[in-house]
């Protein structure tokens, strides 16, 4: 906490106790609020009872006026001494920014024309004891504003407003599937055993049992239980946990919604997700035109439907069923993808379409018919049951949105897909499906046909707010814990990063090559790269949020840098090269693309990135000089 915030604490401390000393309860148990501010603004001549949080205050003479907030809106107040008396009036002075206050008085609108509660009579209802941060410039720190989340929303009109359209999306969900006949049903978090999507688990302890737990990556296998258990339409808007990456689409704790229908298939099940996206559209934005980055999109007409197989051979000029496996290969090779477990033609092919294809599906599509190696829970097709499975996907704006199938029902079909995840698993793919005896056998007591989806809810509500990162859209998004800022943290002059740049790189480029190295391998590092707020110095100065290692810019020659890259590949540090490829492509599909056109040694580096011992850096690092 800096000084000037311990002061400005003490001081309403003292406020408190002064108002304490007054006999006045600084925190009452109620106040019968009548009106929300926003109704009190429509109340031109009518006397109103409202509440909220004082935001702003300007005092003159005997005449002062206030700001008063709450979630419907803001509202002037104006307190003068001959209507609220000498008592009430200089209690004004014990009131702080951020303190919530209640009042009656009538609504007027003063000679500028500002609509005003001109009040007869008010009370302290909570004493704030932290200033807010400056209303103009709220918190600028992006870390900061997640992790002091509360401040975030009160401060900043248009992250409240996402997370407000998030709980109206949520609704409008459950109000489309209510319609529709679906039970709303709820299924377990903690399990046995995991299932009902390809990802890797959370695994927890359960004391009472002494077993090991799992928390829910998909609610889907439950949520079939209960369809064997005689319910024919339900869905499930549920909290899920997955143990893997954090980027700006995906967080270990999200929210999903699966539903199911009884006697249904692909077909209605993509009929029903569109017709729900398009029922969110009216009632949330009263538009069928999604911004989604600089794009305006119409989701109006109906959605095309190709197949995957269809979709590969426009974009990318490949005969699924022709091309030879080595070519597959190379392909894959050459656009720096990797897969994982088994490896199949129809693994591969799929794994292109995912990288090169995706991103480009601007306009609402769905893409249908998917092979059997990457959908284990779907059914078979009807007209390729060998090969293919009738699943589906829904994109708009090159992102995900629904993933959806005709369900397996035959325990027999599904045992064999689970055997074959088996195999996955086997050969290295840790997200790979268990073997869930229980499911198969409830699936052998009978189940209809049935049509199935799950998407993020995260996700719809990014699509729908013109959002880029998911962390926008949940109110408290998961984030590293942060360093205790009142504990002393001494710097490691053990370890040193070293970036190694283009001595002839212009100055933004430098910049450029420099943050994402430095910031590369800060991310990988097995402990924290910052010290926090600050780090003070043997002399007791604060240098805010510094290094924990030394840093080092050095200079050298474009041949130095690949001879150099050449020496670090053989050592055993951390090391990133970065390229100018780097600068021209955001998207990482895109930069794989860019780069597997490239031999090794056709590859340049802007700058190289070295973190580790300082006397193993300072040996492969001591011909080049200090950058100037």
């Amino acid at each position: 906490m800096s000084e000037p915030i311990t002061n400005l604490r003490k001081a309403r401390l003292e406020k408190l106790k002064k108002i304490e000393s007054l006999g006045i309860k600084p925190y009452p148990p109620y106040f019968a609020k009548r009106e929300t501010v926003d109704e009190a603004r429509n109340m031109l001549g009518k006397q109103v009872r409202t509440a909220g949080r004082m935001i702003s205050f300007r005092a003159h003479g005997k005449v002062s006026f206030a700001n008063l907030f709450d979630e419907t809106g803001t509202i002037q107040v104006m307190f003068r001494f001959d209507d609220v008396g000498k008592d009430k009036y200089d209690f004004l002075d014990l009131l702080d920014l951020g303190d919530f206050i209640g009042l009656t008085g009538e609504v007027m609108t003063t000679k500028t024309g500002e609509i005003t509660i001109k009040a007869e009579n008010f009370e302290l209802l909570s004493k704030s004891l932290r200033p807010m941060p400056n209303q103009w410039f709220g918190l600028k720190d992006v870390e900061e504003r997640f992790r002091k989340r509360y401040l975030d929303l009160l401060l900043n009109t248009e992250a409240r407003k996402i997370i407000n359209y998030r709980w109206l999306i949520e609704r409008k969900i459950r109000e489309f599937l209510w319609q529709n006949k679906f039970w709303e049903v709820e299924t377990p978090i903690l399990q046995n055993l995991y299932g009902g999507t390809n990802a890797r688990p959370f695994t927890t302890h359960l004391n009472a049992l002494d077993q090991e737990m799992y928390l829910r990556v998909a609610p889907e296998l439950y949520l079939k239980r209960l369809i064997v258990g005689g319910h024919e339409r339900i869905f499930e808007i549920a909290r899920n946990f997955r143990n893997e990456g954090m980027d700006h689409s995906h967080q270990p704790e999200f929210t999903m919604i699966e539903w199911y229908e009884s006697y249904a298939d692909y077909n209605r099940v993509m009929d029903l997700a569109e017709g729900l996206t398009k029922f969110i559209a009216q009632e949330v934005l009263k538009t069928f035109d999604l911004r989604v980055g600089e794009k305006t999109i119409n989701i109006q007409k109906p959605w095309p439907r190709v197949t995957m197989k269809g979709i590969v051979k426009e974009r990318l000029g490949i005969e699924w069923d022709k091309i030879p496996d080595k070519q597959v290969k190379e392909l894959v090779k050459k656009n720096g993808i990797e897969i994982t477990g088994v490896w199949t033609k129809n693994k591969a092919l799929f794994s292109l379409y995912d990288h090169l294809i995706t991103p480009t599906l601007i306009e609402p599509t769905w893409v249908i018919d998917y092979p059997r190696e990457v959908s284990p829970l779907s059914k078979e097709h009807r007209h390729y049951p060998e090969e293919l499975v009738e699943r589906f996907e829904g994109y708009v704006g090159g992102e995900e949105i629904f993933d959806g199938w005709s369900e397996i029902t035959s325990g027999l079909e599904q045992r064999k897909r689970f055997e074959n995840e088996q195999k996955n698993l086997k050969a290295g793919d840790t997200e790979a499906q268990p073997l869930d005896e229980e499911f198969i056998e409830a699936l052998e007591y009978g189940m209809p046909p049935l049509g199935g989806i799950g998407f993020g809810v995260d996700r719809l509500v990014m699509l729908f707010t013109n959002t880029h990162s998911i962390r926008e859209v949940i109110a408290f998004p998961l984030l590293r814990p942060e360093v205790n800022t009142q504990t002393k943290v001494e710097q490691d002059f053990a370890q040193k990063l070293v970036i190694v740049i283009d001595k002839n790189l212009p100055g933004w480029q430098l910049m450029n090559t420099s943050a994402h190295a430095a910031a590369f391998l800060g991310n990988k590092m097995e402990s924290p790269f910052d010290t926090g707020k600050f780090f003070q110095t043997k002399d007791g100065v604060n240098h805010p949020r510094n290094s924990q290692y030394g840093i080092v810019t050095l200079a050298a020659t474009k041949k130095e840098l690949k001879e150099l890259m050449d020496q670090v590949r053989k050592s055993d540090l951390l090391y990133i090269g970065y390229i100018p490829e780097m600068m021209e492509a955001t998207d990482d599909q895109k930069l794989a693309k860019m780069v597997a056109k490239k031999r090794d040694e056709e590859i340049e580096y802007t700058g190289i990135g070295i973190f580790g011992p300082k006397e193993k850096v300072d040996q492969l690092t001591k011909k080049f000089v200090l950058w100037k």
